[in-house]
């Protein structure tokens, strides 16, 4: 079978045809209401920097994040390391069929000796709590600011339910054979009961709990700060409940995202939340554009050079070589 009729090469094309339409999409959108956009010419450069600080910080934070997880397998990363794999994470984000989370987990095995089934779990758990401290933050300012009636209790209430039952499932899965990958006949099948066994094992480690649900809650904040510092500017008084609500549905809407980089998504979430805090949804598209514009342009300036230098490093891993035929 040639590359081009390769089911591997249809989704790929699949994918960089949607984010063509997603450009165009909102292209045609800001176009149509280009007074908005035009508004956007009053911010200053001194809206730019704040945002863009926050935008480096919450980049420092997802770094962090992994850092954390990651030392749950035994891996070490220093506070350098942590920055330049959360500016690679969000490089990578935007390549299409998960090429960036694939090339991540490369990194982290050759690099820190993380294998692909504890990375699996790493990956997964890190997004469990940022889905809940996106969710429950937000839900928590909707409830409160009364918007969206029962949704905002809904946000508020779910996901820490859900989080409590895992926690509680790793706790009782403590110690179990199969868990650890002796209980499958597979290559492939061990490696899924590890990358389950290391899944559990972060949700039953309540202090890394506790941390990752702060630095969860402070990226959040971050993001926040930045749509709340470009609408200020215009003078749009959002205030900081409002920016919360409206990076939150932002955020956990690019979260659901098959596209690339969430592009669409952040900004149709994004245009969603301002129309709930009453603001014009069009306007709330121009200012997702900027926010997105300060992202892609750290992106380009830090991650793109912090993703090469990553891939170029020579291994720092500690753990012994495993035999031959072990799970990946």
């Amino acid at each position: 079978m040639t590359p081009q009729g390769s089911p591997w090469w249809r989704s790929t094309a699949f994918q960089w045809l949607l984010v063509t339409a997603t450009i165009a999409a909102i292209g045609w959108a800001l176009w149509s209401r280009r007074d908005d956009l035009a508004t956007l010419g009053s911010i200053s450069a001194r809206t730019i920097l704040l945002a863009s600080l926050a935008t480096i910080a919450a980049y420092y934070l997802a770094g962090w994040t992994i850092r954390l997880q990651a030392a749950r397998f035994g891996a070490r990363m220093t506070v350098l390391d942590a920055v330049l794999v959360g500016l690679a994470t969000s490089t990578l984000n935007y390549l299409p069929m998960k090429g960036g989370t694939i090339l991540q987990g490369a990194v982290m095995k050759v690099r820190y000796g993380v294998r692909l089934s504890e990375f699996a779990a790493l990956i997964t758990g890190n997004h469990l709590m940022s889905l809940w401290a996106i969710a429950t933050v937000g839900g928590g300012f909707m409830a409160g600011m009364g918007i969206g009636g029962a949704l905002g209790w809904v946000f508020l209430a779910s996901p820490t339910m859900t989080l409590a039952v895992l926690f509680f499932v790793g706790r009782t899965r403590v110690g179990r054979p199969a868990d650890r990958g002796e209980g499958a006949s597979s290559r492939w099948g061990r490696s899924l009961e590890i990358a389950a066994e290391g899944m559990w094992s972060l949700f039953r480690d309540l202090p890394l709990l506790v941390w990752l649900s702060a630095l969860n809650v402070a990226i959040l904040v971050l993001q926040a700060v930045r749509l709340w510092l470009i609408t200020a500017d215009l003078g749009i008084p959002l205030g900081a409940g409002g920016a919360i609500v409206v990076a939150s549905i932002a955020f956990l809407t690019q979260r659901f995202s098959f596209v690339p980089g969430g592009l669409g998504f952040r900004e149709g979430g994004m245009a969603a939340g301002a129309a709930a805090v009453g603001m014009p949804a069009s306007l709330g598209l121009a200012v997702a554009v900027v926010d997105r514009a300060v992202d892609i342009a750290w992106v380009l300036v830090l991650g793109l050079p912090a993703s090469l230098y990553l891939s170029r490093l020579p291994s720092v891993a500690q753990e012994e070589r495993r035999p031959e035929g072990g799970p990946l």
